[in-house]
């Protein structure tokens, strides 16, 4: 490790193509990433100094991987190394080298847990560092510059001069050194000549305490495992199989990359509701490279936001964890209880549809009877054990319909038909206090019949739109 005193700039190292050496200098291709420590980059960068002035460096090797490898373990140990030099008063700035394939995720994950008050920028390279022309080198001056900005704050991304937020941030080329864009949103500035020229800000960063990033931080440390959020994507011929299997392999979370306006095969959609109603939290993103899925108060499933699917899935991990900062808060799809087990829904489903069976079955016996049918059966009897049943089969439907409403209880309130078979149960019910009331089933008279036979009428209207919410 270098370090100096006073005020510091923080250099974390995590590997990456910055990182890399190749075999021959002109290959840009062939190289292995994550090769040199982050104090030979340095040393690397010959105007360092110059940028710097009076202020000094801290580096320290937080991870050596390619970037493609990057995991939970290590987005853990970034944000613990994060959370303690900004806390460091000593501090102004930190830069994270990393690699390009997936900076946006730990972008948009360090943001989202710290949401620094300091700059926090990550930078990359194109080109390994044996490179006959390495873009790392500039790029390290360049986040160093950014860091030492006075109005630089929260995590941004620096690469090829361009400033990026950590929410619109995201690699668009495979190869060329201008790698990164911020889609239609735009970049944040833009570096020239060892200064920012700030063209805007992020009006949706959120910047916290560095008492509060650490509550966020222990929230992360403390949970382990990590719960398991996949990506789904649309495409012509899509189903749902692979939807089904993950949910049956224990998944908790999925983002669904949709085409266009966040639009779904009708097989795929109607499997991630499935999951939806297995417990499993669902979020639906786009597959566009610019623009936002723009949502309609009939979706099914909810949009992610404005963000990309990678970065909609960091998102919902933190949610199931239980973070619940002003990023993580503003997700309204991120509600309602997860059931423990992937067959836990299903059977609740079973529970339910025995309930209703046993409910309807002996309203339906006790109606025939009424109406004249098997006189030789007594009323009083046989109304004693079909009520009996009705009150068994009611409870069963009630008690598991009242769990599996408490999965998604926002994408149900917001689903008309739901709220129709909510005002028939109101009706239901009262149309049986009325029956008791003025005891019919004494009476056996043409109103009763009447009540009867509207009480049947109501619940099958019921099952009907209950299957209709469900399929």
């Amino acid at each position: 490790m270098v370090q100096l005193d006073n005020s510091k700039i923080v250099i974390l190292g995590t590997g990456g193509t910055i990182a890399g050496t190749a075999a021959q200098a002109g290959d840009n291709i062939g190289y292995r990433a994550a090769q040199v420590g982050v104090d030979q980059l340095i040393r690397s960068v010959a105007s360092l100094s110059s940028v710097l002035g009076e202020g000094n460096l801290v580096t320290e090797q937080v991870a050596q991987v390619d970037s493609k490898d990057m995991g939970f373990a290590i987005w853990r140990e970034l944000a613990l190394r994060c959370a303690h030099w900004l806390a460091d008063r000593t501090v102004k700035g930190i830069v994270i080298t990393h690699g390009t394939d997936t900076l946006e995720e730990t972008a948009w994950f360090l943001q989202s847990v710290l949401q620094p008050g300091k700059p926090v920028v990550l930078t990359c390279a194109m080109r390994p560092a044996t490179a006959l022309a390495p873009d790392g080198p500039q790029n390290i001056l360049d986040a160093v510059t950014v860091a030492l900005d006075p109005l630089a704050m929260g995590v941004v991304a620096v690469c090829a001069g361009v400033v990026h937020s950590a929410r619109d941030v995201q690699k668009d080329h495979p190869y060329r050194l201008d790698a990164f864009s911020s889609g239609d949103a735009g970049p944040l500035g833009f570096v020239e000549e060892n200064a920012v020229r700030w063209v805007k800000f992020d009006e949706k960063a959120t910047y916290l305490s560095v008492d509060r990033s650490f509550f966020a931080i222990e929230s992360i440390v403390d949970s382990m495992p990590w719960p398991r959020v996949e990506i789904v994507m649309n495409y012509a011929g899509a189903s749902g199989a692979m939807v089904d299997m993950l949910v049956r392999d224990g998944v908790q979370g999925l983002v669904a990359a949709g085409t266009g306006n966040g639009s779904l095969h009708q097989d795929l959609e109607a499997a991630l509701i499935r999951a939806q109603m297995a417990g499993v939290k669902v979020v639906r993103a786009s597959r566009c490279a610019k623009g936002r899925v723009l949502s309609h108060s009939g979706d099914r499933i909810a949009d992610s936001h404005g963000l990309s699917p990678v970065k909609a899935r960091v998102t919902l991990m933190l949610a199931l964890l239980g973070l619940h900062g002003p990023q993580v808060r503003s997700e309204p799809v991120f509600t309602g209880i997860t059931l423990p087990w992937p067959w836990a829904y299903p059977a609740l489903e079973v529970i339910h549809i025995i309930g209703i069976g046993l409910l309807l079955g002996n309203l339906v016996l006790l109606e025939l009877r009424v109406f004249g049918r098997g006189s030789a059966l007594p009323v009083p009897e046989l109304a004693r054990l079909s009520l009996t049943l009705v009150a068994i089969g009611f409870s069963l439907a009630a008690l598991s319909g009242t769990v599996m409403f408490a999965t998604q209880p926002g994408d149900l309130l917001a689903n008309r038909t739901f709220t129709l078979k909510m005002l028939l149960l109101f009706v239901a019910g009262s149309n049986a206090a009325w029956f008791h009331a003025r005891q019919s089933l004494d009476k056996l008279d043409g109103f009763a019949r009447l009540q009867m036979f509207v009480s049947t009428v109501i619940w099958v209207a019921i099952i009907v739109l209950g299957r209709w919410i469900a399929y």
